[in-house]
């Protein structure tokens, strides 16, 4: 597909929930003892399209590098807001910058909470709507799960 020099870029691709559950399905779906679509009453094309669903809503919250750009304008904008307000008028003197880089920092914060939260209420909406997808993409992850503890046994 493509090759990257940069091996955070490819651990996160490789990481990916959809191509995880899909390399797994696609590596190991004749072994014996690996999920069954039949058993869950999946098929192929609903099981991608929950797939790419849920991973569209999991990359919603952006790149680190976008996620830090907006963490910084955030933080900046009370500095920004001070800034315009003459130093004769600062209510606590020179210490207003300083409580304005601590609302910043609480701007971010509550900020990352409600995409967490977000995030998390939409992929749970997904999964209520298909349940027997999540349950099989489950069933597929803890196949791997049981198959990582096996190597990491021998």
């Amino acid at each position: 597909m493509f090759t990257t020099n940069n091996s955070q870029a490819a651990d996160r691709y490789a990481d990916d929930y959809m191509n995880r559950i899909e390399n797994a399905i696609s590596r190991h779906y004749d072994e014996e003892d690996f999920p069954k679509m039949d058993s869950f009453d999946v098929e192929r094309n609903e099981l991608s399209d929950y797939l790419f669903d849920k991973q569209a809503i999991l990359d919603s919250e952006g790149t680190e590098r976008s996620r830090y750009t907006i963490y910084g304008i955030i933080m900046v904008i009370p500095i920004v807001v001070v800034a315009a307000i003459p130093d004769k008028s600062l209510p606590y003197g020179k210490m207003t910058v300083l409580i304005a880089i601590l609302i910043g920092i609480i701007l971010c914060v509550a900020f990352r909470l409600v995409q967490k939260t977000l995030i998390n209420l939409r992929v749970g909406k997904l999964d209520t709507r298909k349940k027997e997808c999540k349950s099989y993409a489950d069933a597929v992850g803890a196949f791997l799960a049981e198959r990582l503890e096996g190597r990491d046994a021998s």
